[in-house]
């Protein structure tokens, strides 16, 4: 079982990750699109499991030190401007 946990659905994160498309796993694999669907599908609910629900969310956050510097730049930007008009 770890070994077929493994299989597939690591070969899907490691497309995942290289934007590749999932697709290209069903010649690799043998098996339909909806099959590794589900590995993905799967595998999913085991990261949900291991890591909380939440952590989609938090991988699409932005990291503290971007906002500061986003803020910064834009502090910039409108000093920039008022001292130009």
């Amino acid at each position: 079982m770890q070994e077929n946990l493994m299989s597939t659905p690591g070969e899907s994160v490691v497309c995942l990750a290289t934007c590749e498309e999932l697709t290209s796993l069903v010649k690799r694999f043998r098996k339909s699109r909806s099959m590794i669907q589900n590995h993905k599908d799967r595998l999913s609910r085991l990261i949900k499991a291991h890591l909380g629900d939440d952590i989609l969310r938090q991988v699409q956050e932005q990291p503290g030190w971007h906002n500061d510097m986003q803020a910064a730049r834009e502090k910039l930007a409108c000093r920039w401007e008022r001292s130009t008009t």
